[in-house]
């Protein structure tokens, strides 16, 4: 599907209808991603937990551990932490029972370049979708059963 904001996608909906949908998924997606999705601070530049302009700071992709180290990992997770556009905080970000993801470069590229935008979205199995759009084109987009964010004063 890719990003549904209008503003941001030629195929798209205007944002008003993009909240009607987060609305419409209340109670599938999961509870800290709807809050993330929602939150009044989330779409506003001036709040330092905005991820727009944020930097990426590092990425991890892990395996889970299971109960005999001989099977192979079924679970993996994804942590993302960004320092903001303020650089006064890092924002977490913790994906757990990772379904599937995309790390997309469109070119050759030195660098992800600022965020230029982020959207949550429910999936056909209603799992959370979190894209992230940098301004050098590079795309994210995870899906997991669980979500986490949080903020910090603290730089990583």
């Amino acid at each position: 599907m890719g990003i549904l904001i209008k503003e941001l996608s030629a195929d798209g909906i205007p944002f008003q209808e993009y909240l009607k949908h987060l609305e419409a998924w209340k109670d599938k997606l999961p509870v800290a991603a709807y809050d993330y999705a929602i939150a009044k601070w989330h779409y506003d530049m001036t709040d330092s937990r905005c991820i727009h302009d944020a930097w990426l700071l590092f990425l991890t992709i892990k395996e889970t551990a299971r109960a005999k180290p001989e099977r192979k990992s079924e679970r993996f997770e994804i942590e993302a932490s960004f320092l903001s556009a303020f650089e006064s905080r890092v924002l977490h970000f913790s994906y757990k029972d990772v379904i599937q993801y995309c790390l997309a470069t469109p070119s050759q590229t030195n660098a992800h370049s600022d965020v230029y935008f982020d959207e949550i979205r429910l999936s056909a199995q209603n799992n959370v979708i979190h894209e992230i759009l940098f301004m050098s084109n590079i795309r994210w987009v995870i899906e997991a059963k669980e979500f986490i964010f949080s903020s910090s004063t603290e730089k990583a």
